[in-house]
Order: C-alpha cells, then structure tokens, then sequence
C-alpha cells in the first residue's frame, strides 16, 4: 500500500511540475487499469493532442518532461 501511494504522489508531482510551466496532463489509473496493471504501474501522466494543438504546446510538454525527470 505505501509504494502505491508513493508511485501515485510522484505521478501527481509530476503532472502539477508540468501544470506549473503551462502544460495541461491528467494523471492516476486514466480508466487504463487494464492497460497499465500487466506494467507494473499504478497511474500514469498523460497528455492530449488534437487538431488545435500547436507544436509549441507539444515542445513545452517535451521540454517539461525532460527538465523533470531529466
């Protein structure tokens, strides 16, 4: 239960480090319990696209990603 939680802090910590530089992710399970529990993880970031997505938006999550886990 604790590393659970600790995975679902450092997903939430890391969706709120991208909100603070702009980026707009969700994070937890995303209804992909499925999906991600034959992974061994608890939650994930995730990002959206679509069609008024700019590239810069895309740059910024890219570049956010890499200065927070980097």
């Amino acid at each position: 239960h604790d590393e659970r939680m600790r995975h679902y802090q450092h997903v939430a910590a890391v969706a709120s480090k991208l909100g603070d530089r702009g980026v707009a992710v969700a994070s937890g399970a995303q209804g992909a319990l499925l999906a991600i529990r034959p992974l061994g993880i608890k939650g994930v970031v995730r990002s959206s696209v679509h069609y008024f997505t700019e590239k810069r938006d895309v740059d910024a999550l890219v570049e956010g990603v890499r200065k927070i886990l980097g």
